[in-house]
């Protein structure tokens, strides 16, 4: 017998989301902290520097509303627990949530690659030189590949490849007002010390609405998923456990009341199996997780690629019109741990997500 534990931390209950499709207004609710999450981005950029002079504040990956220069911290305000680029006076900011890549050739001929992460949960980079990296004093959401300036870092003409992929995060203080407030131009830039060698791209719509509702969501299901013993099978795609409980959204809205579907992301904290988006990975590898909410998922069985996906695709559980006030929704959420093959471990075992209730 062998002990496998599996935790889903709900780290945000309380959201909204943009439609997927031509409206370009997000609408979001009374919530705190991460109120939303979507409009991913993945963009590659490149060219030569053209110019030698490493200065940190022109980073090879950054996240700014600048084209030719990382962002400024004083651009930046603390709302609900996170630095993020504040939306007008609404109580409301944003951030990004993204992963990148650059390489790049030394003043010495030498070929290195920067690797980081930027806005959520934090941004911090390395090279393949050993170096370790961050935004520089001043400025935020920027990866430079060193922290000091040097002269001849860069081979000015040499190929310079920058990608960055992620998603944009809105988070709000609680007190977020109700007023409607455009959202600012983001760009992806890669920089140089000279504007010959910046390149940039929009990573942001710029037609956004942010709109500001008191409509409010809380669910009530089990945070934390234990699976206690179970006998280990190394066959690929065994069900090796499977629990039920119920799922039950409870949403209001005082004033304003509006039209919205009702829906839950999940984001996979441990990753996915094999890159497949409805198996969660477990932390130690060599199994997954998948989840089933009734009459709303696909099949959740292990075999199956039909449950719960955990890429914050929005997943509608219901609806809310203007004409009422409240709402309940209640389902039924199966999980299932599943072995991954041969390598499945023996011990205790964890696996992670988040999820966030969104509304459209």
């Amino acid at each position: 017998m062998k002990k496998i534990i599996r935790k889903i931390s709900m780290l945000a209950l309380m959201a909204s989301a943009v439609s997927p499709v031509s409206a370009e207004v997000i609408t979001i609710g009374k919530g705190s902290g991460v109120v939303w999450e979507g409009l991913p981005f993945n963009q590659t950029l490149s060219g030569s520097l053209q110019d030698s002079e490493l200065m940190p504040r022109f980073g090879l990956l950054s996240v700014s509303s600048f084209e030719g220069v990382c962002m400024s911290t004083s651009a930046l305000k603390n709302i609900g627990g996170h630095m993020a680029l504040p939306l007008g006076n609404s109580g409301a900011g944003l951030v990004p949530r993204a992963t990148g890549t650059a390489t790049y050739y030394r003043y010495n001929g030498s070929y290195e690659t920067l690797t980081g992460t930027v806005g959520l949960p934090e941004t911090k980079g390395s090279t393949t030189a050993g170096v370790s990296t961050t935004s520089p004093s001043g400025y935020v959401w920027c990866l430079p590949p060193a922290m000091t300036n040097d002269f001849t870092f860069y081979r000015s003409a040499g190929p310079r490849t920058a990608t960055l992929s992620g998603t944009w995060v809105i988070v709000a203080d609680g007190n977020q007002k109700s007023v409607e407030v455009s959202v600012t131009a983001m760009y992806f830039g890669s920089y140089s010390r000279i504007p010959q060698g910046d390149k940039t791209v929009g990573i942001l719509p710029t037609n956004i609405t942010l709109r500001i509702s008191t409509l409010e969501c809380t669910v009530s299901t089990p945070t934390a998923i234990n699976f206690n013993g179970v006998m280990r099978d190394t066959k690929s795609g065994a069900e090796l456990s499977k629990l039920s409980y119920p799922l039950v959204a409870t949403c209001g809205q005082v004033s304003d009341r509006i039209n919205a579907n009702i829906n839950l992301q999940f984001r996979a904290l441990t990753g996915l199996e094999s890159g497949n988006v409805a198996r969660l990975s477990l932390n130690q590898g060599g199994g997954y997780i998948t989840g089933e909410i009734d009459n709303v998922t696909g099949s959740g069985q292990c075999t199956a690629a039909t449950g719960i996906r955990f890429d914050n695709t929005p997943i509608k559980i219901g609806a809310i019109t203007s004409g009422e006030a409240s709402k309940t929704l209640t389902n039924q959420v199966t999980w299932r741990l599943c072995s991954g093959g041969s390598n499945l471990p023996t011990g205790p075992v964890d696996a992670a997500a988040e999820m966030l209730v969104t509304f459209n």
